[in-house]
């Protein structure tokens, strides 16, 4: 089931501070695959002119537990960078993928980010588009995809960090703005009704 987090049925979500008159928020979609949950976000503008540049000093993270990796990077405990996000059937698997990227076509990553390996994003990383001569621009980019477990508990995922962009392609003046996002899954409402629904099915049972 895939939910909008403004829209999200037992989803507790806020959406980015407005920085600028260009930028408007990070927003998210979250999935919920039974297994897994996926995150994907995305930095909105309120031009389609814009262009993403980067994203740093970025504090992303979950409450409890790590990412998921379903990579090519063997060996490695799974990797961030998109290049090694694909399917190989028993091996690898992207919708069960983390990874981030600058709209469709991946991202490299500052030193911040080390390796970019493991289920942890390191605190203060970041990633950039590695070709700006391609020009990511539009209202709506995607920045990442995020997968964790589904434990049963509550678990809060977040994100916080800077967005360097430009008005158009040709603008020399880089703008910057500061974006946060935040989603809890289940909501503690959800965990309610689940609970509830297991006392009234032991009730009937009796």
């Amino acid at each position: 089931m895939k939910i909008h987090s403004l829209l999200a049925v037992g989803a507790a979500a806020s959406m980015a501070v407005v920085s600028s008159a260009d930028f408007t928020q990070v927003s998210g979609e979250v999935e919920d695959l039974g297994d897994f949950y996926v995150v994907n976000l995305f930095v909105n503008f309120d031009d389609p002119n814009n262009v993403l540049l980067n994203l740093f000093d970025v504090n992303l993270g979950l409450s409890s537990g790590e990412f998921n990796h379903s990579d090519f990077a063997f060996g490695t405990g799974g990797s961030f960078n998109y290049l090694s996000t694909g399917d190989i059937p028993g091996f690898a698997d992207s919708t069960l993928d983390s990874y981030v990227t600058i709209g469709t076509e991946g991202a490299s990553l500052d030193p911040g980010f080390g390796a970019g390996s493991g289920g942890l994003v390191p605190e203060g990383a970041g990633w950039f588009d590695g070709t700006p001569t391609s020009y990511v621009q539009g209202e709506t980019i995607a920045i990442g995809q995020f997968v964790f477990a589904n434990t049963g508990e509550e678990i809060t995922f977040s994100f916080d960090g800077t967005i360097g962009y430009k008005g158009q392609p040709d603008h020399t003046n880089v703008s910057f703005a500061d974006g946060t996002y935040s989603v809890t899954v289940p909501a503690p409402g959800a965990l309610a009704l689940l609970g509830l629904g297991g006392l009234a099915a032991r009730r009937r049972r009796a």
